[in-house]
């Protein structure tokens, strides 16, 4: 299932050198499954992911501290992920170009850094609490990638689809839905920000 190299080297058999150039070029970008584990922990560790996952294995382990129950060990831990874009680009760009191309392939390369990181933790809470590892199938990881920059050819464009009653028809992938939010602030703090 793994691939151990860390970059696969192909040979272009193109006999024109400007065309096996950017062939070898585009092969030299493509790492294995562990070299992009190992890079997606070296950003969780330079950004605030790692303190999400922490916290998660924190409340996990309160929580069976708390019930001392044995299916309490088996909960499912759930962590979402935001990727922040202009982190990706200053950390791991690298990465950028497998969220684009290969959101599947990143998000399984997700799944098993935290995996490594959350069983980590567990070894060293292991004196504590019992538990010394979970199964991968407890682990739930939902990432996304925020913050993009906005572009004017991935705008979406609502009334050129739109039928009566309001609705529209897309086809294509959801990636992602923020439910609305509605602020309630005191008027009267409100007008007196503004004097």
């Amino acid at each position: 299932m793994f691939n151990v190299n860390t970059v696969i080297q192909t040979q272009g058999l193109s006999t024109n050198s400007s065309t096996s150039t950017a062939f070898e070029e585009h092969s030299l970008e493509r790492h294995s499954q562990f070299h992009e584990q190992k890079l997606i922990e070296k950003f969780c560790r330079a950004t605030q992911l790692v303190k999400l996952i922490e916290g998660t294995v924190e409340n996990f382990l309160r929580n069976y501290r708390r019930t001392r129950k044995p299916e309490e060990a088996l909960a499912p831990l759930r962590l979402r992920l935001d990727f922040n874009y202009v982190e990706l680009v200053e950390h791991a760009p690298q990465l950028l170009h497998l969220v684009v191309e290969e959101p599947l392939q990143f998000a399984e390369a997700v799944k098993y850094s935290v995996y490594g990181q959350v069983r980590d933790l567990l070894k060293a809470n292991a004196n504590d609490n019992g538990i010394k590892a979970i199964d991968i199938a407890q682990l739930h990881t939902h990432w996304r990638l925020v913050d993009l920059p906005l572009q004017q050819n991935l705008l979406y464009n609502p009334t050129q689809y739109l039928y009566r009653l309001g609705l529209a028809l897309v086809n294509g992938f959801l990636s992602a839905y923020t439910p609305p939010e509605t602020l309630v602030a005191i008027v009267s703090q409100l007008l007196a920000s503004h004097e």
